[in-house]
Order: C-alpha cells, then sequence, then structure tokens
C-alpha cells in the first residue's frame, strides 16, 4: 500500500499490491500477483500477473511470467520470459 508520483502531476496516485508465492520443488516456484491503482474520480486500474520461476543451476535461474489489465483484458496484455544469473562473491 503506499502512493506513486509520476513526475507529471502533482496529484498522488495510491496504489495496492498483494502477492503470494509458492515453492513447489526446491528448484521451481510459482507466484500471482495483484495490483491496483486508485486515481481521483475514476475507475481503478486493476492488474493481475502470474508466473514461475525454475532453478537451472546454483548461479541461474529462467522465468516465465503473464500479465493483464482486468478491465481491458483484449487491450493490455504481456508475457515475459527473462534469465538471472547470480554472480557469486
Amino acid at each position: 500500500i503506499g502512493i506513486e508520483y509520476n513526475g507529471e502531476s502533482p496529484v498522488p496516485v495510491e496504489f495496492a499490491a498483494i502477492c503470494f508465492g509458492y515453492s513447489i520443488t526446491d528448484k521451481f516456484n510459482m507466484f500471482i500477483e495483484s495490483y491496483n491503482w486508485f486515481f481521483n474520480n475514476t475507475k481503478p486500474d486493476n492488474f493481475i500477473d502470474v508466473g514461475g520461476a525454475y532453478l537451472i543451476g546454483k548461479n541461474f535461474q529462467v522465468d516465465l511470467s503473464g500479465n493483464m489489465n482486468l478491465q481491458y483484458i483484449e487491450k493490455y496484455f504481456m508475457i515475459n520470459a527473462g534469465v538471472s544469473w547470480r554472480i557469486p562473491k
């Protein structure tokens, strides 16, 4: 829960987010997240993310997720993929 300034308007936008994660195995985990922006005198924007990550090695991970706006599903959705490499000390 918080506020966000976009740099263009002196009025902040309130937001709230909640995320649940679950480790299916030691190497595979999934998450679901809801986040919402509340604007003055308009309906809030509600988004949802769903995704997972797989730890291939001790320092290498791949992930896949999807995102959509619940009011405008046909206009706003994304699929994301990524890789992460942890640099050991």
